[in-house]
């Protein structure tokens, strides 16, 4: 990675988990339950410093002081990733990073982290089965099935994707009774 072998086996020679700079956020979260959620960031972070500025990035800082258990499943994943994030890492490996968000929470998480992925020039790699996510934050895109690259993926998935688009766009109609259509090129 960036020029780096971790694992040199001709020469034995091995770099700690530790030392490879890379964050993993899991589908369980790994936080600590007898932790606050600032507590669990601040643990994570290399140097002594304020965990604020991590949880204010994913607008959680009002549960700087809740255990894991006393928040929802989205606020668990959302800490999580500050928590990821808290490592400094070089290298971000994400599954299933957004599972538990709703989709506008989703959306804003997805821009901070993109904003997050510039500034500090991370790499990211995610695993998702949400073509939308995988469009907002991937490029470029390997699709994987049984192992192998699925070269038509992308394109299945899109075609889904609109299927339910259009689908969505005939049956909704805002609070005001107004009715919105997508465009028919869809």
């Amino acid at each position: 990675f960036q020029g780096n072998c971790w694992n040199k086996p001709k020469t034995n020679a091995k770099t700690s988990p530790q030392a490879r700079e890379v964050g993993f956020l899991s589908q369980d979260y790994a936080l600590f339950p007898h932790m606050t959620v600032a507590e669990n960031v601040a643990f994570a972070m290399p140097h002594k410093g304020n965990p604020k500025e991590y949880l204010d990035l994913l607008g959680i800082n009002h549960l700087h002081n809740k255990r894991p258990r006393e928040i929802s499943g989205g606020e668990r994943q959302r800490a999580g990733l500050c928590q990821t994030l808290a490592r400094c890492p070089r290298l971000l490996l994400l599954d299933e990073p957004f599972s538990a968000l709703d989709r506008e929470n989703r959306h804003r998480i997805q821009q901070k982290l993109l904003e997050v992925q510039a500034r500090l020039r991370l790499t990211i790699i995610q695993v998702t089965h949400d073509l939308a996510e995988a469009l907002g934050l991937s490029a470029p895109i390997i699709a994987l099935r049984e192992g192998r690259e699925d070269i038509d993926w992308l394109r299945r998935q899109m075609e889904i994707l609109f299927q339910d688009l259009r689908r969505l766009s005939r049956a909704y109609r805002d609070p005001n009774g107004t009715e919105t259509r997508l465009p028919n090129t869809l």
